[in-house]
């Protein structure tokens, strides 16, 4: 009798045993779980922080230009000449993924040149990705066909043919790039780059005279 009760309380006293490392290795585990989070969070948005992609326009180009004007008032007359403008346009773009994980561009990306604030030609950036700290190039080419009135390049400076021929024709072209990062495959980031470029196309001679860009982002 006095054995059984022996037995018994040493079979209690390794089930509590067992209790309490199981309890104890439950808790490590929590707290391993919780440090690693922790970790992975501080890296996340420090050393792993999701940037958006820079954008760079290297150079624009004209590949072809056509300008075909109406006939222009008399000296003095009333009216505004008008044109028909076909053109195609290359323009070259770096891009760099800064971050540590890839950054998927979707449809949503695009090049769309306007002429007085009226949209005239777009093109369409197949989605795709950028491996992690990557940089590539872009040759995006926008061709436009515009009918569009002259007035507001004009003016009433001189008179209208002499000023077509030797005058700049004022374009803006804007390049978007929007997509997502995904940190540790759980943190995604989403993001959107892009350069406004304004130009000026000598006419004379169908050149680009000159441009200028400035890159935006937003989260």
């Amino acid at each position: 009798m006095q054995e059984n009760k022996n037995t018994m309380k040493e079979f209690d006293r390794m089930t509590e045993d067992e209790n309490k490392e199981g309890t104890q290795c439950l808790w490590a585990t929590i707290a391993v779980v919780v440090l690693v989070a922790t970790v992975a969070t501080i890296l996340g948005f420090t050393v792993f922080k999701a940037k958006d992609p820079t954008l760079q326009v290297n150079a624009i180009s004209l590949e072809g230009f056509h300008l075909a004007s109406s006939a222009f008032p008399a000296s003095g007359g009333g009216g505004s000449p008008s044109f028909n403008l076909s053109l195609s346009m290359r323009i070259a773009i770096t891009v760099r993924n800064p971050n540590k994980e890839s950054f998927k561009y979707d449809s949503n990306s695009s090049a769309t040149l306007f002429y007085d604030g009226d949209e005239v030609g777009q093109t369409l950036i197949p989605p795709g990705t950028l491996i992690a700290e990557s940089t590539v190039f872009f040759s995006l080419i926008l061709d436009v066909e515009a009918a569009a009135d002259l007035s507001a390049v004009l003016g009433d400076n001189e008179d209208p043919p002499n000023y077509i021929n030797t005058g700049l024709l004022p374009m803006k072209a804007t390049t978007q790039l929007s997509g997502s990062a995904t940190i540790f495959r759980v943190f995604k980031h989403y993001g959107v780059s892009s350069t406004d470029c304004n130009i000026a196309i000598f006419i004379a001679n169908a050149t680009i005279e000159s441009f200028s860009c400035n890159q935006n982002a937003k989260d």
